[in-house]
């Protein structure tokens, strides 16, 4: 990470379930993609409701999961 970058605290970004499409996102998923999430292989970026006309809030530097009594959690840092 470069060090004269601002770094938020944890945000949740996902969750395992059911998703508004329709899709399932299983627990084991979450958890497989904060470990190999790899910014030398890919940069994730942080967009607003996915528009690109306002410009991106940052990179996605590091995920984690957490469990709580429902499901996975993924958060990221930027």
């Amino acid at each position: 990470m470069t060090s004269n970058m601002a770094v938020t605290d944890w945000l949740c970004i996902m969750k395992s379930g059911p998703t508004i499409d329709g899709r399932e996102i299983a627990p084991q998923d979450v958890k497989d993609m904060a470990e190999s999430y790899d910014t030398d292989e890919y940069t994730a970026m942080i967009w607003y409701e996915h528009y690109r006309v306002f410009g991106n809030f940052g990179q996605v530097e590091e995920l984690k999961t957490d469990v709580d009594k429902k499901d996975r959690q993924c958060y990221t840092q930027k």
